[in-house]
């Protein structure tokens, strides 16, 4: 295997786990009931909504940095650099919303509705952009990146992929 199959496949490799983290997350959101519905209320736990919170605030930069690194070859070459572009800003905004909610939830543990929310708006927002196959923008990538281009856009340094999974591991650990 060459050097840039070896980063495409770690690049798709930690796509498909933030996916299946992302959507395991919802599923535990989805499940909680809300405070005065029939039945007795159940809500995530706090060290769930902090693993997943945390998990979310490391990968959306990342995410957003590798975007970055691949709109600056695709500017010159082609329309996709605005879908990169919008990936860019959005994982930006759903970071800061979700810094915004983390901070609010901290203050007032018992209010879980904007965390809940947000969280669930971050999934929403990995699996839909971040980890969605995209054949038009890969296929691109293969013609235009050199191997630079793949290694920049893969990120892949030793302490990064360490921490993602540990910080994906507790999230997924502090399920209910």
């Amino acid at each position: 295997m060459n050097e840039r199959e070896f980063l495409r496949g770690q690049l798709a490799g930690e796509r498909r786990a933030l996916d299946a983290a992302a959507r395991r997350i919802r599923e535990v959101l989805a499940s909680r009931t809300p405070a005065g519905a029939a039945g007795a209320a159940h809500a995530p736990s706090a060290a769930f909504l902090e693993a997943s919170a945390a998990y979310f605030l490391f990968g959306l930069p990342r995410a957003a940095a590798r975007a970055s690194a691949q709109r600056a070859r695709l500017r010159a070459h082609h329309a996709l650099a605005g879908r990169i572009e919008g990936i860019v800003r959005g994982a930006a905004a759903q970071r800061a919303a979700l810094e915004r909610a983390v901070q609010a939830w901290r203050r007032d543990p018992d209010s879980l509705d904007n965390i809940v929310d947000d969280l669930d708006s971050c999934a929403v927002f990995i699996i839909n952009y971040l980890t969605a196959d995209d054949p038009e923008l890969d296929a691109l990538g293969l013609q235009l990146y050199t191997i630079e281009d793949w290694r920049n856009i893969a990120a892949a340094d030793a302490d990064s992929i360490l921490e993602e999974r540990r910080l994906r591991a507790a999230a997924l650990e502090a399920q209910p």
